[in-house]
């Protein structure tokens, strides 16, 4: 059973919770305290300084374990073109590819990931999932606003939320900070991906700090409300719930994929269609360019 906090949002406060902007926490993301991301400028304090790199076209690589990039895991990458950013994410041992994709668009104006072939697609106002083969066809769900509760607040949140302790941003050859690379509060290795207007849109994290190691994927809409989270355990299929309305109830997908059914218990966000994860989270994580560069690795002494 996932460990789920609630804890109240507080904008600019000293918790923030990205997995709900209305105060409500869901699922497994955890983060810590805003200020300890904040940048101090007292003379007696020594700035925090965040490296940045300029990424031209091309596909970076997250590979995993062993430091002869020859011989570590590939597990995942980022495909840097166009006006949108490609990331996969790698969970079995196979050829050709076989895990999830996820599309951060500049514009913001929506994301996506496909899930064994299932696109799902966030806008600010709902998503949509096209019908699988032999299903009913387009599910359009708006999001549901509930009377009462804040709606959240229109100033995005950044990657100061997310990743407290930032390490690293990655700049698009159109200008914009497309990424940014460190650690959450509980020293987990993480990227999030911003649209344009620097809103965090999706993040991929190496959890560690419950069990064996296992990825975890969060989208959220341009509020910065999380409205997606998949978790890919080793030896499980993937689990996805989904945040439609602003209470933070967990929701799952039906067998025909033609309604949201409330969340009773963790098992009924097995997506039934996807094979088993059979891909381990090795550590050191490390971030390669084109030419086999390294751009940036989780930190040495971290507990993962």
């Amino acid at each position: 059973m996932r460990k789920i906090k609630l804890q109240l949002f507080v904008a600019l406060g000293a918790c923030v919770v990205v997995g709900v902007c209305t105060g409500w926490w869901a699922h497994s993301f955890t983060l810590g305290d805003r200020a300890t991301a904040t940048k101090v400028t007292s003379p007696t304090v020594k700035e925090r300084v965040v490296k940045e790199e300029f990424i031209p076209a091309q596909q970076l690589r997250i590979i995993g374990g062993l430091t002869d990039p020859a011989a570590a895991i590939d597990v995942a990458s980022i495909d840097v073109w166009g006006d949108a950013i490609v990331f996969q994410s790698t969970y079995q041992r196979s050829s050709p590819f076989n895990g999830i994709t996820a599309n951060v668009y500049a514009s913001g104006d929506h994301t996506a990931i496909e899930l064994g072939g299932q696109w799902i697609s966030l806008y600010n106002t709902g998503f949509s999932i096209p019908g699988r083969q032999g299903g009913r066809g387009l599910l359009f769900q708006q999001w549901i606003h509930t009377k009462g509760i804040p709606q959240g607040s229109p100033k995005h949140f950044d990657a100061d939320d997310v990743l407290p302790n930032e390490d690293l941003r990655l700049r698009h050859p159109k200008g914009w900070l497309f990424a940014s690379i460190g650690l959450t509060a509980n020293g987990d290795p993480g990227i999030a991906f911003a649209d344009r207007s620097g809103a965090v849109r999706m993040m991929w994290v190496q959890k560690s700090h419950f069990g064996p190691e296992w990825w975890n994927v969060g989208m959220w809409d341009a509020s910065g409300k999380l409205r997606l989270d998949l978790e890919l355990k080793p030896g499980e299929v993937p689990n996805l719930v989904m945040f439609p309305d602003d209470t933070g109830q967990q929701y799952f997908l039906d067998s025909k994929l033609s309604a949201l059914r409330e969340l009773e218990n963790q098992a009924q966000g097995a997506l039934f269609w996807m094979p088993k994860v059979t891909l381990t989270p090795t550590t050191p994580l490390r971030l390669l360019d084109l030419r086999g560069r390294a751009l940036w690795q989780a930190p040495a002494g971290v507990k993962f």
